[in-house]
């Protein structure tokens, strides 16, 4: 049951990992979407990896970012090819105020996998917060031509393009607020049908 549950959880996942600018219900991935979309080359076959992801992940949702780079920093000595978990520690890095280690950590993300949409568009994140729109824009682009499906990508592009910055913040955090809703109420289902 808890590779099920761990499973559910890595499908609906990028967990959006619930970061500002990622989408609303449309970005979950389910089944084979999740594999053709972010193929295997960023997830892990350690089961130790992915357990001590699964750990950070719940620990990046408590609001506990200190505690989820740790953890991902677990997982990644378990693995040190999991695309997904340097972009996971990269995203709490980002939220914790360390633009330049988020950075290093989407790079990293991206050398092992470099179709990894959601990569280049936490990097994008990333740089937008630098103020370096250019490269946001950059990224943002890049992150679209690989998923053409990635809407929020779409929005941080026009926002750095048009440099309106501020009103992109609170549409976000709009959709956001919808987005963490249903990511409570999917995983809260999905624990109740393991019990």
């Amino acid at each position: 049951m808890a590779v099920t549950i761990l499973s559910f959880k890595l499908k609906l996942l990028f967990i959006s990992v619930s970061f500002k600018g990622f989408g609303s219900r449309e970005q979950f991935l389910t089944g084979s979407d999740f594999k053709t979309s972010y193929g295997v080359r960023h997830m892990s076959d350690n089961y130790m990896a992915i357990k001590m992801f699964d750990e950070g992940i719940a620990a990046y949702l408590r609001g506990d970012f200190k505690a989820s780079i740790k953890i991902f920093t677990q997982a990644l000595n378990h693995d040190s090819k999991f695309a997904l978990a340097y972009s996971s520690r990269g995203a709490a890095h980002l939220k914790s105020g360390h633009t330049r280690k988020a950075i290093s950590d989407f790079n990293r993300a991206i050398r092992l996998n470099p179709n990894y949409a959601r990569a280049h568009h936490l990097r994008g994140l990333a740089y937008e917060r630098m103020g370096n729109f250019a490269g946001a824009y950059l990224n943002f682009d890049r992150a679209l031509e690989i998923d053409p499906d990635l809407t929020v990508a779409y929005r941080k592009r026009d926002c750095v393009l048009d440099k309106s910055v501020d009103d992109c913040i609170e549409i976000e955090d709009l959709e956001m607020a919808d987005h963490l809703a249903a990511m409570r109420i999917a995983l809260f289902s999905a624990d109740k049908k393991a019990a």
